[in-house]
């Protein structure tokens, strides 16, 4: 079985509104948020939650990741640490190579998201999934697409892996509902992991759904889904879990399709419906028995 079958992440910062951009949100400026069981936002308050791993957006190479790394081991959080676009963008090399150095021997660290939603040259994503497969081969690499017409976007760069980094390669695919009533999430899910493992080209990959992101505070649409993706883990053996976009309310990206408000708590720490209905799926027969511990 697949070291992270079983997965069930979230996607983490330590935003609040007085921020208006993408920041570095795992270095100690947000030691008193992450690091404080306390506060709302903090990683064991996620872990509580059932979560065993932790999506993150932008990591500076330049600044010192130790203290979030350390936290996260702490409370029994696997860490996926995100490779940004415009590094891929330049081929930047020095950058790339920091930020792998300064992370792979955290035991907590288990994906490097190479790219996400990028839509620049396929070239760069595979320059960047080989550079660094070559600096740490000990390690699950994804690149996170769009979920388009046929998994059109999954399947190009699927393709293009070489043979020799396949079986640490996973396939991320972000999916966000707008339209479908709550109550169906959970039917959506399984049908779409039943056509991405009908598609002959990646029906030997490994999946996660890297993004599940829905724009309304609605308990049935985050209860169903996260039912679905049980449902999938039991059908189908390669497929690895989902990661809930976003934990908390993120005012920086700004209004568009609702992204500021896809968290299940406020950027101040109320608990919304969405956040409810994780807490009560986590004390269902389904999750105790197909969530596990990854780290």
């Amino acid at each position: 079985m697949h070291q992270l079958k079983g997965l069930y992440g979230v996607a983490y910062s330590c935003s609040h509104s007085g921020i208006n951009y993408c920041d570095d949100w795992y270095t100690n400026n947000y030691q008193s948020t992450y690091n404080n069981p306390a506060n709302k936002k903090s990683l064991a308050q996620v872990k509580s939650l059932g979560f065993n791993n932790i999506r993150t957006y932008y990591l500076d190479p330049n600044r010192d990741h130790n203290d979030f790394l350390v936290a996260c081991e702490k409370n029994g959080l696997c860490v996926e640490i995100g490779i940004s676009n415009n590094l891929l963008e330049t081929r930047n090399v020095e950058q790339i190579k920091k930020l792998i150095i300064s992370v792979k021997n955290y035991r907590c660290v288990k994906i490097y998201t190479v790219g996400n939603e990028y839509f620049g040259s396929i070239d760069n994503i595979i320059f960047g999934i080989e550079l660094v497969y070559t600096l740490d081969n000990t390690k699950y690499i994804m690149h996170s697409s769009i979920f388009d017409q046929n998994f059109m976007s999954a399947k190009k760069y699927y393709q293009r892996i070489p043979d020799y980094i396949k079986p640490k390669y996973i396939v991320g695919i972000n999916m966000y509902f707008y339209s479908n009533p709550g109550n169906q999430h959970g039917d959506v899910v399984q049908n779409v992991v039943r056509d991405y493992y009908n598609d002959p080209i990646l029906k030997n990959s490994f999946l996660i759904i890297s993004e599940y992101g829905s724009n309304t505070d609605d308990f049935n649409a985050i209860w169903n889904f996260s039912f679905g993706n049980i449902e999938c883990l039991k059908k189908y053996p390669n497929y690895l879990g989902y990661e809930l976009f976003s934990y908390a309310n993120e005012s920086w990206k700004g209004n568009h399709q609702g992204e500021n408000n896809y968290g299940i708590i406020t950027e101040d720490g109320k608990e919304k419906q969405t956040y409810k209905a994780i807490a009560n799926f986590k004390n269902t027969d389904q999750f105790k028995q197909n969530i596990k511990n990854l780290l």
